[in-house]
């Protein structure tokens, strides 16, 4: 597939110097899939903060991740092919979700259906508009609210949404007991996959149901009945545990997502925003067919939600721009009825593809510039492989912020910083595994700081000398070494 293409010639470019991590976009979240997984890989079914040397008891989140990293073991599949086997998979069945989505319930003529499923393929805003002037808008970055940026990211991102369309197109079906047991497990993985969709497609079932209720009376009840019995239990588990384990509280008291600035919200939709609008208004008025009403309030009732004073307000931007592009082709098909205005077609396309084309040219660019980022030098890769193979699984490994993003997802080992959001008190622990590696601190209190956080090895390579050189390595036993990383222990240290 297209999409595709750029990490075919990222994983071909390393060279003999380097080892591609896997990910093009976003690879401090992308890493954190791959530590879930090795959760998975090692025999587990419970999740604990892959980020955090004192992770907890364990709990069943992020059970997606788990389930592929078990997936991988059967299959005898290393982890980075498993995910990207995955996110392939679940891109084509958003697709041809889509497709189902766009030509059933939507009931788009075929010409409309087909302009709308090259808007959702391909494009997004026109926040290249404000790159120039250092701007980095929402659709550069926001994956879950695009198809294509959803399907560069991750599996979750895009398998969660086409089972949030399934949703939608099953509960217009005639209600009977097949219908209703499907609706029920597709609630149930949507919980699992992505929780925050049973959330959105809830609210969006709730406003429709009220709405058909105001005009004829009538409520698919069964069908609303299944897909709560479905999600809802599962996701109040997620948050109950979320809010109870105390390690969990922690780690959510940072996982704070404010939406975006009006203005950059307002760039990262348009232009199909805009011609929305006008869609919006020709649906009404054909508000008749249920689709057409879903689509209102999805982009009207979503809008508002995304900028109600709410901590997790960004996540009603999930998937917000289907509705838009559908709207939006209403609009231009009414608009471009006209001959003279034929070319508002090409126009929308041309101005909502620069953005994804510069990410894509990012990546490259990146690729070229073997971005650390995105990159482990030989010598990084082959010491990880060697802290899999050679350590125990509960070790905690200090190294470098930046090498603390990779060695979770790489051996399935804990460190004291890696992750801005999945190590507790994120910003209190970065600064002191700084400060360690500054070589600011006294030879008794590096040896107390390394007893205190119960430091197993420590990682020393190009990223750790670029911070300092702490005095106290010198007497430290040297168990791994090889071109430029040395890899200490320090349980013989007084």
């Amino acid at each position: 597939m297209f999409i595709s293409l750029p990490f075919i010639y990222s994983q071909i470019s390393g060279g003999s110097n380097y080892v591609f991590s896997g990910f093009l976009f976003n690879p401090v979240d992308g890493n954190s899939y791959l530590a879930k997984m090795q959760e998975g890989w090692s025999g587990s079914w419970q999740f604990t903060l892959p980020y955090t040397a004192e992770p907890g008891s364990g709990t069943y989140l992020f059970l997606f991740y788990i389930f592929l990293g078990h997936l991988a073991c059967w299959l005898h599949l290393p982890l980075l092919v498993m995910f990207h086997v995955a996110r392939i998979i679940a891109t084509v069945c958003l697709f041809w979700v889509l497709s189902i989505f766009l030509t059933r319930f939507l009931k788009l003529e075929s010409n409309n259906a087909r302009r709308a499923l090259l808007l959702l393929a391909f494009c997004s805003g026109v926040g290249w508009l404000a790159f120039p002037w250092g701007a980095f808008t929402s659709d550069f970055w926001v994956a879950e609210a695009y198809p294509f940026l959803s399907s560069y990211a991750n599996p979750h991102f895009p398998l969660g949404l086409a089972l949030l369309l399934g949703i939608y197109v099953l509960i217009e079906e005639k209600s009977d007991l097949l219908r209703n047991i499907v609706i029920f497990f597709l609630s149930l993985l949507l919980a699992v996959i992505l929780p925050f969709g049973i959330i959105v497609s809830g609210l969006m079932l709730f406003g429709l149901s009220v709405w058909k209720w105001i005009e004829s009376k009538e409520v698919d009840w069964l069908g609303l009945f299944s897909f709560v019995m479905g999600g809802m239990p599962f996701v109040l588990y997620q948050l109950w545990i979320s809010q109870t384990d105390p390690v969990l509280n922690g780690w959510n008291a940072q996982n704070l997502t404010p939406s975006p600035p009006i203005w950059d919200f307002m760039l990262s939709f348009s232009p199909i925003f805009l011609l929305a609008l006008y869609g919006a208004w020709i649906a009404w008025l054909s508000r008749q067919e249920t689709g057409m009403k879903l689509l209102i309030l999805w982009f009207i009732v979503g809008f508002v939600l995304i900028y109600f004073p709410f901590s997790l307000q960004r996540r009603f931007m999930l998937g917000f721009y289907i509705p838009s592009a559908c709207l939006g082709v209403i609009g231009i098909q009414r608009i471009s009825r006209n001959n003279a205005k034929k070319w508002l077609w090409p126009l929308t396309y041309f101005l909502s593809v620069i953005t994804n084309g510069l990410l894509i040219l990012a990546g490259i660019f990146g690729v070229m510039a073997h971005a650390p980022a995105i990159f482990l030098e030989k010598s990084e890769s082959q010491a990880l492989v060697w802290i899999s193979a050679n350590t125990p699984k509960d070790s905690i490994i200090l190294a470098s912020p930046d090498m603390g993003l990779f060695i979770p997802a790489d051996t399935g080992r804990k460190v004291l910083y890696g992750h801005p959001f999945e190590t507790v008190n994120a910003e209190q622990e970065k600064a002191k595994v700084q400060t360690f590696f500054k070589g600011d601190l006294a030879y008794q209190d590096q040896i107390k700081f390394l007893a205190d956080n119960k430091i197993g090895y420590i990682f020393w390579g190009p990223r750790e000398k670029a911070l300092g050189t702490p005095i106290i390595l010198n007497q430290m036993k040297t168990v791994y070494k090889d071109n430029d990383v040395v890899i200490f222990r320090p349980e013989s240290l007084k």
